[in-house]
């Protein structure tokens, strides 16, 4: 990992002025050093000390705030030639750094469900992670696409949403990711999306009943979702919360993490209406769609807390801006996508904690085109510099208001990637969000920026990150002549 710094020597044995030393010994100091599931008050505060002579220190109150201080460390050690001795030294001494992160979540979005995405590809996004000094790994698991989670309770779910056998992450392997990921001081949270963007768990003879709009012909899908396959559970069915039941339940016992992320994303009221069954329910009730949408809401909450007492909701926007209301209230947080109009919704109309995630900004797949090979809905393509300088408290004045800001994420979609090309395509932009989050209140110059950002992207392809290249190679060596 010390090898990062390999072809900018040329520059560093020429413009280094301060000096630098060779690390004998580090002495760690941890309050609490043992491994714990995160929660919310999670301490990765750290303090680094590296004297000019002696043993540098590292202190922290968690096992957590060690990992910061030692990413810390490594990006202080360079590759140097001195008298044609290859060493690797840190530069720069001395050293007395005391830092915590501006904002709590500091995370990335992976969809596993329009693509599926090997374990390997998870646990490499933990790696890069880390090293970003990022905490958050939010899975999209489900989707109308495919859903590849084996579930106990329910397993025919499985096998009708799956792509295939081979698609299917077990619960052991899921079990093993958040223990790989723990280790490494980074949250897992899963998002199973309701009620729409259902298709694939509802597929089975046990719970097709459930499903509606689910099979709707190719020519008519922008009538009923956002993308193709349509379908989304039908609210007034029971069998809709016997399913939500049974996969709350396995959800639970596998992914231990406060939170369980639950969509409310782009519901199509269109695919209500025209569903018979609705139609006779919402006559026989006198319902609205928007009313069933609120009934779907407390039924699913109600759901949550009895199979799994304690734990907590997050939403996409959506659950927010609804009319009737929802009681969206503190312990819970909604996740902006779209716009300021909707961050200001939200906090007037509910009182969640947010985090901003906007596609102008912060979507790693914008870009690239869409399913139809057309443009993408959310073009242009998101520059790290774009991710860098995104502002999560934009437009906010009162303190009230700002307080509720807990982080944010970038997002990366997978309709049109997969396995061979999704480390490039994250790795380092996400990073570049990750660092606004952490050092909120100190941005750097573009030169400083860049650099860094190209010194990061190397170091996470030594890790085994397919990171891509953010600078030109001259331009790192000869900074003065570019920037």
């Amino acid at each position: 990992q010390h090898q990062q710094h390999q072809h900018n020597s040329q520059q560093q044995t020429q413009t280094q002025e301060r000096p630098l030393k060779e690390l004998a010994s580090l002495i760690i100091q941890a309050a609490d050093p043992v491994i714990r599931v995160w929660s919310r008050s999670t301490d990765e505060s750290y303090t680094l000390i590296v004297p000019v002579e002696g043993p540098a220190t590292l202190t922290a109150n968690t096992y957590v705030g060690v990992l910061r201080g030692l990413e810390t460390l490594s990006q202080l050690v360079v590759y140097s030639m001195f008298d044609g001795e290859q060493q690797f030294v840190l530069q720069g001494v001395p050293w007395n750094i005391t830092e915590s992160p501006r904002f709590e979540h500091r995370g990335t979005l992976v969809d596993v469900a329009r693509t599926f995405q090997p374990i390997s590809v998870l646990e490499r996004t933990v790696d890069a992670l880390m090293s970003s000094k990022m905490n958050v790994l939010h899975i999209h698991l489900s989707d109308s696409h495919s859903f590849p989670m084996e579930l106990l309770t329910y397993p025919e779910v499985t096998s009708n949403g799956a792509y295939s056998e081979d698609q299917v992450y077990s619960q052991d392997d899921l079990r093993q990711l958040v223990k790989y990921a723990l280790q490494r001081g980074v949250r897992i949270i899963p998002e199973i999306d309701t009620p729409g963007h259902a298709r694939a768990m509802a597929l089975s003879s046990t719970f097709v009943d459930s499903l509606a709009c689910g099979f709707v012909d190719g020519a008519d899908w922008s009538k009923y979702c956002a993308e193709p396959p349509c379908g989304q559970l039908d609210p007034t069915s029971d069998g809709s919360y016997t399913l939500l039941t049974g996969i709350f339940k396995d959800i639970a016992s596998v992914f231990p993490d406060q939170f369980i992320h639950l969509g409310f994303d782009e519901i199509n009221f269109a695919c209500w209406q025209s569903d018979p069954n609705i139609q006779t329910y919402m006559q026989t009730h006198n319902k609205t769609v928007e009313q069933l949408l609120l009934d779907f809401y407390n039924k699913e909450q109600a759901i949550l807390q009895q199979v799994a007492p304690g734990r907590m909701s997050m939403f996409w926007e959506e659950a927010g801006k609804q009319t009737p209301p929802m009681t969206v209230d503190a312990n819970k947080i909604i996740q902006l996508w779209s716009d300021k109009t909707a961050l200001h919704t939200v906090l007037t109309n509910t009182e969640a904690d947010v985090l901003v995630c906007w596609a102008s900004n912060v979507y790693l797949d914008c870009g690239y085109g869409n399913i139809f090979g057309d443009d993408s809905w959310c073009d242009p393509y998101k520059t790290w510099l774009e991710m860098y300088t995104t502002d999560p408290l934009a437009g906010l004045t009162k303190q009230t208001d700002i307080d509720r800001v807990r982080g944010g994420e970038s997002a990366m979609w997978s309709e049109l990637t997969g396995p061979g090309d999704i480390m490039n395509k994250m790795w380092p932009r996400a990073s570049a969000y990750g660092a606004r989050l952490w050092n909120y209140d100190n941005v750097v110059s573009v030169m400083e920026s860049q650099l860094a950002m190209e010194a990061h992207s190397q170091r996470l392809r030594l890790r085994g990150v397919a990171a891509t290249q953010v600078a030109v190679q001259f331009c790192t060596i000869n900074p003065g002549m570019c920037y």
